[in-house]
This record gives structure tokens, sequence and C-alpha cells, in this order.
């Protein structure tokens, strides 16, 4: 073997092994070890739960050996990734939430007198619950994949900053959400009449909770979200913050007059 050769092989086998150790999902990936409150098994669903739920213990165990042999790895291989752009997350296909997710738009309108009025837009979901898709679920699903990836980039900053005792960046958090605001921002616009203009937009992020495995929801509880969805989507006014069993949190604020 050539020294060229050998050079090759051992950059060969570095970025294989960068990129298994690379996939190796970090201990604080999972949340918590505790068990969550299964329902009795007496159906196949809890029946397959019961079995799943076995065979994650020794998956758990085998991760956090795998984790640990590769330690000393960890912070080379991921500078390694980072900077030959090959780095993704683990779950990079598979991230579910843990609460039902929202996003409404808030415009604040300067009309051709002089009053400002408030108009709201629900972009995400991209699609309206029961609606039938073929074609658009592609353009959807997109849409929503990219509104889950800009938030998990904000709420990254702020864990990572609250983990280190800092404050907030919040005009990098800001940023991660700049192409979302602008983009409707600038939909909105021009759907107004001439002589009206965007103020002011306002990116609110909305969660309501998810019922815990083997239960669901109150159908009270369902309808009363569908109604504040339908009325978000239909009037565009939401001034709360606390609608239903929706609470809604401010995350960016942009200056859109002028664009």
């Amino acid at each position: 073997m050539t020294p060229t050769q050998g050079l090759l092989s051992v950059a060969f086998i570095w970025h294989i092994a960068a990129m298994v150790v690379g996939a190796v999902p970090a201990l604080d990936d999972f949340g918590s070890d505790t068990t969550p409150l299964r329902p009795p098994i007496t159906t196949l669903q809890s029946r397959a739960t019961s079995a799943l739920d076995r065979i994650a213990v020794p998956a758990v165990r085998l991760h956090r050996i795998a984790y640990a042999v590769t330690g000393p790895l960890h912070r080379p291989v991921r500078l390694y990734l980072e900077l030959t752009d090959q780095f993704s997350s683990w779950n990079m296909f598979s991230n579910p939430s843990r609460a039902n997710e929202y996003v409404r738009l808030d415009y604040v309108v300067v009309q051709a007198d002089g009053s400002r009025r408030l108009e709201s837009e629900l972009v995400y979901p991209a699609a309206e619950p029961g609606e039938w898709r073929v074609v658009a679920a592609y353009f959807a699903s997109f849409v929503d994949k990219a509104f889950a990836n800009g938030a998990e980039s904000y709420q990254k900053r702020a864990r990572q900053a609250q983990q280190l005792g800092q404050p907030a960046p919040a005009a990098a958090m800001k940023e991660d959400l700049l192409p979302f605001i602008r983009y409707y921002t600038g939909r909105h616009k021009a759907s107004l009449p001439k002589g009206t203009r965007v103020e002011r937009a306002e990116y609110w992020h909305g969660s309501a909770a998810s019922p815990a495995p083997g239960q669901a929801l109150p159908v009270q509880t369902i309808q009363a979200r569908q109604r504040t969805l339908e009325r978000l989507r239909q009037t565009g006014r939401l001034p709360t913050t606390k609608d239903d069993d929706i609470t809604w949190t401010l995350w960016a604020v942009d200056q859109a007059d002028g664009r």
C-alpha cells in the first residue's frame, strides 16, 4: 500500500467512524427515564405498547454504554461533521412533539386614514384539520417541517443559554424565525387594499396539551380547540394569550413597516 493509499484509507475510516459516532444520541435527548403510565394490557394496542416498553429497557442500557465508550470522540466528531456540513440530528425524520403546537402571525395594519387594526393568520399547521390532501400534502408537509425546525432551533438556543446560566440570545433566536415572519408578512401585504400597510408583525407560538398514552381528551376540550382555530382562520382576530386550552407565547416581533 502506498502512502497515498494509506492516507486515503485512514481518512475514509475516520469519516465512516465519525458518521456512526455522530449518530449516537446524547443522553438528554430522551428526556426523563421514568416510565409513563400505560393502559391495562387488554387490547392489541396495549399489548404491543407493553412489549415495546420491555424492549426499551435493554436498548437504553446499550445506548448508554455506546455513548460512554465513544465519549472522547464526541467533540472532535461534532467539529468535523459541522465543518464538512454532514451533521444531522439523530431524529431528523422523527421528532414527535409532546404537545399540540400552532403558530399564528399577528399583523398591526395601518389603514389609509391612519387607524390601526389587528389581523391574524394561522400558519402552522399548514393544512386545516380533516382536509383532504393529495398533491397539496407534499407542500404542507414541507412547510410544517420548516416550522418545526425553526422552533427547534429557537428553543435549543434558549435551553443552551439556560444551562450555561446566560441570558437567552434574543437576536439569534429572532433570526431563526425571521424567514417565516417576512414570507407571510409579504404575502399578507399583497392582499391588503391600496394605501394600507403592515406596521409590525408578531410571531406567536401556541401550545395545547396532548393526552397521555391510552387516554383521550374530553370531547368538550377538542371542540373548544377546534372553534378557536376555526375562528382564527376565518376572522383573524385572537387578542388573548390564553384562549380555551391553547396558550400563546410571543416569540418574535418584526417591524415590517417600509418593506
